[in-house]
């Protein structure tokens, strides 16, 4: 007897929570005065149900459950980014360069020396070696300088669109970041100021036009990479006149002893094979 009894309790109780609303926050659809069997040591006693102290009851129980799984993610992603390899700095800031400009320059300025040599052997000598190895060392400083201010400013859009360069990735922070580009820009002039015969017009030239042109792609007020036209203006410029120009005209003067008009940005605008390149 008191095992069916038990049992009719039971199914009472299942009654009662397959009769609530899972949309509405597991709130009961009972009428207030509604009642119940409960099994009791004498015999079964029909006892009122409080049916919204069943429903809070029903509540806190989701609740808890629900705070539970939060906790749980909460602890994975904490676990996640603890386990996280640091990365290390000389590699962050090789990514940080974006090799592929990087490496464009450093091609570059060799290439225009043997391009603006007299002869094929003037190309290969120690006065060419150390006129490219001086023009090269301060334009990949500015070239870090330019690539990082635009990853500096950009770094809301590279979450979504390039998050695995180094500041939207979280494995440079923004400070350190502002530090780099800052002295690279400092080196970069120094150096092209330095030595009177090496750091020629043309060095100057493509070094302080890139410099001004980088800056105004990214900073405001121009910002001008906002704008299709004006933004592919920059780069052909950079990529296209200022560098070819101004390093053709740093090879007549600092490898190739050129003077006058030759010597300069201007001149190499005349000079056929400085306009093919």
């Amino acid at each position: 007897m008191m095992q069916s009894m038990k049992s009719l309790a039971l199914l009472s109780s299942l009654a009662i929570f397959l009769l609530c609303d899972k949309t509405n926050g597991f709130q009961l659809n009972l009428p207030t005065n509604a009642r119940v069997p409960v099994a009791h040591n004498n015999g079964m006693v029909i006892a009122p149900i409080q049916s919204k102290q069943i429903s809070n009851h029903i509540n806190k129980k989701t609740k808890s459950k629900s705070l539970t799984v939060t906790t749980l993610k909460s602890e994975a992603v904490a676990s996640n980014e603890s386990n996280k390899k640091e990365v290390p700095f000389p590699i962050v800031l090789w990514r940080f360069t974006r090799p592929h400009t990087l490496i464009g320059s450093a091609l570059a300025i060799p290439a225009l020396h043997i391009f603006a040599a007299p002869t094929f052997k003037d190309a290969f000598t120690v006065t060419t070696a150390i006129s490219a190895i001086f023009a090269m060392i301060p334009s990949l400083l500015m070239n870090l300088y330019i690539t990082g201010l635009n990853q500096i400013t950009d770094v809301e859009i590279d979450k979504v669109n390039k998050p695995n360069l180094p500041i939207a990735a979280g494995d440079l922070s923004l400070n350190t970041a502002i530090k780099v580009v800052v002295v690279s820009l400092i080196l970069s002039v120094a150096l092209s100021l330095s030595n009177p015969i090496l750091g020629t017009q043309g060095l100057n030239v493509a070094l302080w036009g890139s410099m001004i042109l980088g800056t105004m792609y990214s900073l405001p007020p121009f910002r001008l990479k906002r704008f299709p036209f004006l933004a592919a203006f920059c780069i052909v410029a950079v990529r296209g006149t200022i560098i070819n120009a101004g390093f053709y005209a740093h090879a007549k003067a600092a490898a190739y002893s050129a003077t006058g008009m030759s010597a300069t940005v201007l001149g190499c605008m005349l000079d056929q094979r400085c306009f093919l390149s």
